[in-house]
């Protein structure tokens, strides 16, 4: 589990499942899952995947 003081983007909680990576570019990047409403999204941008292979994510 990373700290990084984020909040989920949908219901504000901050306990959060995260995944670091290395992206496409080469740079390091992360996502987070909210465990409180599922929420699956990038740290850096916001953007929300209903699907993520990366992580393999799936809402369900």
């Amino acid at each position: 589990m990373v700290t990084c003081g984020c909040r989920c983007i949908k219901c504000k909680n901050q306990n959060l499942e995260s995944y670091e990576f290395v992206a496409e570019d080469g740079f390091d990047d992360m996502h987070h899952t909210c465990v409180s409403c599922n929420t699956h999204f990038s740290h850096v941008d916001g953007e929300v995947f209903v699907t993520c292979i990366t992580c393999n994510y799936s809402i369900e």
